[in-house]
């Protein structure tokens, strides 16, 4: 099959990496891609106008090259209606329709969804005028977790152990628009303790296959110090032994197949990802937020965890037919997903600023071992066996005048798998430490 991914950060570079190693797949198509999606042998970007006055063109693209299976990557191309306009057209898609979206569209909307099907989570309460947010400041007692309502690409939250950094926020978001329309209503949560650990499953509204569990680091400096980011690294799998037995099932049975249940007696019709972020209290898993897409960086360090044919599993959920596929789908074809072993870590390069302002166009050098910049995809590591791989996912990148440059705060996402964490972060490591651009950083505690 031939196969259309929107997006253009790590997540679909990954997405298309993947899929294209599926033996069911001849072709991937990216919009608008990136660089490193231009260096795989069958993949391609291209061109085409992901709002929504160019749904048409998308449509008419889908029919003239075959393709079978369209996935959604950006959140945002969700919420605008993208799944339910190409699904209305004939054309299976991987991806939520914006009814779906609004679990991740709404921080209010997940938890209230959470509340009435059962999903542990922590209290919650919103507000849709800055005053009454900043009256509940000055009557509760803090931490205080601060989201914005709406989506603001993974940068709406604020935990904020001074009252007056919680004011602060709250007038940055509600009177001085800091993340625009994301926060014209402000969510405050329960302030929990725990580790994080990020639960996504395959789903086609009836049935679900989890995928590995992986924990992101979401702050900028080590130690989980400053602001929020979209994720400066990833690892899986996690180890949940030290908060005791069963919560991988825990995980599996309060969370994931309640929240699939839950969408169904809703009425939404869900064929995608659901995502859910968890803290893993004393008292067991609670959820934190929902998303309704592969998040970032988790799917760099979980897709390369993955055996058997991932596209024919995506497009089984596009069809409603995953309860089939898990069951029955051919050895010739990879057979159904299977999780490997091997453990796998991502460390994410950035732009000096990120996430706050930053430079662009910064040249790029020791991706493939030379000096010119030029694109690359992948690079063996190790003894370069089966069981080790490392791989440079793009996201902030161009290509301009034949040479690679920043175009983004998140530049690099440097992947390796390997038959330990310990190995896996090292080999990262190594290639990290072998990329130049001014103003380049990372977090050098991931994992740990």
């Amino acid at each position: 099959m031939n196969v259309l991914v929107t997006g253009s950060g790590a997540r679909e570079h990954a997405l298309a990496w993947r899929i294209a190693r599926s033996p069911s797949v001849q072709r991937v198509f990216v919009a608008p891609g990136n660089p490193g999606v231009a260096a795989m042998a069958n993949a391609e970007n291209v061109s085409l106008d992901l709002k929504p006055e160019g749904y048409g063109e998308i449509a008419r693209f889908c029919r003239e090259k075959g393709i079978e299976l369209v996935v959604v990557g950006p959140e945002n191309h969700l919420a605008d209606g993208l799944a339910d306009y190409l699904r209305e057209a004939g054309i299976s898609v991987f991806g939520p329709g914006k009814q779906g979206t609004m679990l991740e569209a709404s921080k209010s909307f997940g938890m209230d969804f959470a509340r009435r099907h059962g999903i542990p989570h922590p209290k919650s309460e919103s507000f849709e005028t800055c005053d009454e947010a900043l009256d509940y400041v000055r009557n509760m007692p803090g931490p205080w977790v601060i989201k914005a309502d709406g989506l603001a690409l993974g940068k709406g939250v604020t935990i904020a152990t001074d009252r007056d950094e919680a004011l602060e926020t709250v007038r940055k978001v509600m009177s001085e628009g800091a993340y625009g329309e994301a926060g014209r209503r402000v969510v405050f949560q329960e302030f929990l303790e725990g580790r994080e650990v990020t639960a996504m499953c395959l789903t086609d509204g009836d049935y679900m296959i989890p995928l590995p569990l992986a924990r992101d680091h979401k702050r900028v400096g080590e130690g989980d110090v400053g602001p929020m980011t979209g994720g400066m690294g990833a690892f899986s799998p996690v180890d949940l032994e030290p908060y005791g037995s069963g919560l991988e099932d825990a995980i599996k049975t309060e969370v994931l197949e309640r929240a699939v249940a839950g969408l169904k007696a809703d009425g939404i019709d869900y064929r995608g990802l659901l995502y859910a972020g968890l803290m893993i209290t004393r008292s067991g898993p609670k959820v934190l937020e929902f998303n309704v897409r592969f998040g970032d960086p988790e799917t760099q360090c979980v897709l390369p965890r993955l055996e058997g044919d991932f596209a024919e599993a995506l497009l089984s959920c596009a069809k409603g037919t995953l309860r089939r596929y898990a069951s029955g789908a051919p050895a010739s074809s990879g057979g159904p997903l299977r999780v490997r072993e091997e453990a796998c870590a991502t460390v994410v390069m950035a732009s000096g600023g990120y996430p706050g302002s930053y430079p662009k166009g910064i040249p790029i050098y020791g991706l493939t071992g030379d000096e010119d910049g030029r694109p690359a995809l992948a690079c063996k590591a190790g003894s370069g066996g089966r069981d080790r791989e490392t791989i440079v996912f793009h996201a902030g990148t161009k290509v301009d005048g034949g040479v690679l440059v920043t175009s983004g705060g998140r530049v690099l996402s440097v992947t390796a798998l390997a038959p330990s964490l310990e190995e896996a972060l090292r080999l990262a490591y190594d290639k990290v430490s072998s990329i130049r651009f001014e103003g380049a950083f990372y977090r050098r505690d991931i994992g740990r």
